[in-house]
């Protein structure tokens, strides 16, 4: 079973395209090939499976079964129509139509979505007399329609709820963080998985959880069902076996990851979050302010997503704070590597280090950058001399 290959696209965050990448080419997938806030590639069924429950950047994992150019909403319908849909569905199962849609021919999605439900719904009433009915919640099938200028895209989405709703975080403060997001940061700042990790500003716990979930190779899809448990070909020992091998790669840590906030009711929000993610053994959660906190951390990795002055504070805070939070880098943590992220760019200037590496990622509909500060003992030439010397 699940010999058959096909054409795979998953979804991402713009800016995580590489190491989503770099994620499918782990798990064995050959010359995945980045398209715009996606990557594809062919694969079987079992990597279908296995990309909704391993990979930690992907936001939905699709399955294209049509491809077709189009000018007007009737032609959409009428090509809509010539798939054969009983192949998919059948009248006791339930769908739901997602659409996007780009360019100027196309530009109302909810449409889109709607006459592509028509379209489906008039194939079986014609042919049964009856129709499957619509649950936009928990469908059994979920179709994804994909409209680029006069191209058409038609793709069943095995993931079903986004990748980004792990199941874990059932708790949350104001201005979450995405766990897709979370990922893709630590996996981008090239943590080595076995040093100190650190987020100051720790929120509902997300960074630090999906760290402890990376570092113990513990797969993010053990939380939650997906959408191909309800498709026809819906292969039960496979899945299971998939399961059973990524939680065979599972591995204990000898070293803590950390998260602080200074805000108690974000700790708590945060460590229950750990509890259902089961790795609260690997998460030290704890209440310190970290602009007046005096640690010794001098190695390992520092993420942080403060304030940006959008959804939290003004931007009349901004200034001191990003100020604030670039002299305790300096004095208390020289020797480490941080990466902020920050919807302020004109805050993140006043943060007084020199950024080695920039790099554009949205967190949700806010245009963001994260900025790698290397925070050298001593001088930058001491340190690449140490560096050329190990």
């Amino acid at each position: 079973m699940g010999k058959e290959h096909f054409e795979i696209v998953v979804t991402t965050l713009l800016g995580l395209e590489d190491v989503l990448q770099q994620e499918l080419e782990d798990i064995g997938v050959r010359s995945p090939e980045i398209l715009g806030r996606a990557v594809k590639f062919f694969g079987n069924q079992e990597y279908l499976y296995r990309c909704n429950y391993e990979l930690r950047t992907g936001l939905r994992v699709l399955r294209p079964i049509s491809t077709f150019k189009i000018h007007t909403e009737d032609e959409l319908y009428r090509k809509i129509q010539r798939i054969d849909w009983s192949q998919y569905l059948n009248n006791n199962k339930t769908f739901a139509v997602d659409a996007t849609t780009y360019g100027t021919l196309f530009t109302h999605s909810k449409y889109i979505a709607l006459k592509t439900k028509d379209a489906i719904v008039d194939q079986f009433r014609d042919k049964t007399g009856a129709r499957p009915s619509i649950d936009v919640a928990r469908p059994s099938v979920k179709i994804n329609v994909h409209i680029a200028h006069d191209e058409c895209t038609i793709s069943l989405d095995s993931s079903g709820v986004p990748l980004s709703k792990r199941g874990y975080k059932t708790e949350q403060t104001f201005a979450p963080l995405s766990e897709v997001l979370a990922a893709g940061m630590i996996l981008k700042s090239n943590w080595d998985k076995n040093s100190t990790f650190y987020d100051p500003m720790c929120g509902s716990g997300t960074i630090a959880i999906e760290a402890a979930l990376i570092a113990t190779q513990t797969p993010p899809g053990g939380y939650r069902s997906f959408g191909f448990e309800t498709w026809f070909d819906f292969d039960a020992d496979l899945y299971e076996s998939v399961k059973l091998r990524a939680e065979s790669r599972v591995r204990r840590i000898d070293f803590r990851i950390n998260g602080s906030d200074m805000d108690e009711a974000a700790i708590e929000i945060a460590r229950n979050n750990a509890r259902r993610a089961r790795i609260s053994r690997n998460v030290q959660f704890f209440k310190a302010d970290f602009l007046k906190s005096n640690p010794d951390m001098h190695d390992g990795v520092i993420v942080m997503n403060p304030p940006y002055g959008e959804r939290i504070g003004t931007n009349d805070d901004m200034i001191s704070l990003y100020q604030a939070i670039g002299d305790q880098l300096k004095t208390h943590y020289s020797g480490a590597d941080a990466w902020i992220l920050s919807g302020n760019v004109q805050a993140l200037k006043l943060i007084g280090l020199a950024a080695a590496k920039r790099v554009r990622l949205n967190n949700g509909p806010i245009e963001c950058k994260y900025h790698h500060f290397p925070l050298y003992k001593g001088t930058k030439e001491e340190k690449k001399t140490k560096e050329v010397t190990e």
